[in-house]
């Protein structure tokens, strides 16, 4: 699954990369951490501090060959999952 993150901040948008739905809605791409990649902004590696859920929203979600949707969850339900932590 490819999703579509707009960011809040500058209203920019930008691809992420083909992961499984559980890693974008449970695991490390649930977070602005893993998700501000997309944008080409690294926050150096060897830092543990969160960045939280405030800035990165996914506003559309393109499924691929290699979707791990073992749910089968409809588009809706997953961006509604991927978004549940950012209050939109």
């Amino acid at each position: 699954m490819i999703p579509l993150f707009l960011d809040l901040r500058t209203g920019k948008t930008a691809r992420g990369d083909d992961m499984s739905v559980f890693w974008w809605t449970e695991g490390n791409g649930s977070c602005d951490c893993n998700r501000a990649i997309a944008f080409g902004e690294s926050h150096g590696a060897g830092k543990h501090t969160c960045l939280g859920t405030k800035r990165y929203v996914a506003i559309d979600v393109e499924e691929t060959a290699k979707d791990r949707n073992e749910e089968a969850l409809t588009k809706e339900q997953v961006l509604t999952a991927m978004n549940a932590e950012y209050g939109v």
